[in-house]
């Protein structure tokens, strides 16, 4: 397993740019974007994500949780971007489904009363906020919620 002590040998991260530079000695590092927009980094014969490498960088050890990028791009991995999540709370950090017509997380039309649904995942339970003549109350209803619910993660 990949150690700091191996790792500050090998690559180099400025915690304020984010940025990885391999150490001109050392030759066996390769670097790709995914598809999804993660850097992630060959060391050693093995893939590693960035983030997840920033954060052995940083702390000394591998992250126990997820990483999570608070401005939810995938490739700033500057150290006042990442911060330690479960699967949750990551989850709660993403952006808005494709799918989504309301707009909003969290509300849709319900076409059987003909009013905006709020309701929100919490502990993997859906709970059901209220209806709503309009959607900009629903959304308020449920923007209240997740920031009493989700914390730092709501978004």
């Amino acid at each position: 397993m990949l150690t700091v002590e191996d790792l500050h040998k090998i690559i180099n991260y400025c915690p304020n740019t984010g940025k990885f530079t391999r150490n001109p000695k050392c030759k066996k590092v390769a670097r790709k974007l995914t598809a999804k927009g993660y850097l992630r980094f060959r060391v050693n014969g093995k893939m590693y994500m960035a983030h997840r490498l920033a954060w052995l960088y940083m702390t000394g050890e591998f992250p126990v949780l997820q990483i999570d990028h608070i401005n939810r791009l995938r490739s700033d991995n500057r150290w006042c971007n990442l911060r330690e999540a479960t699967n949750s709370e990551n989850q709660f950090n993403s952006f808005i489904r494709l799918d989504n017509t309301s707009g909003c997380k969290g509300v849709s039309f319900d076409y059987n009363t003909g009013k905006w649904r709020a309701y929100m995942q919490n502990n993997k339970k859906w709970s059901h906020i209220g209806l709503f003549k309009s959607k900009d109350e629903a959304i308020i209803a449920v923007q209240e919620a997740m920031k009493k619910h989700r914390g730092e993660f709501f978004y």
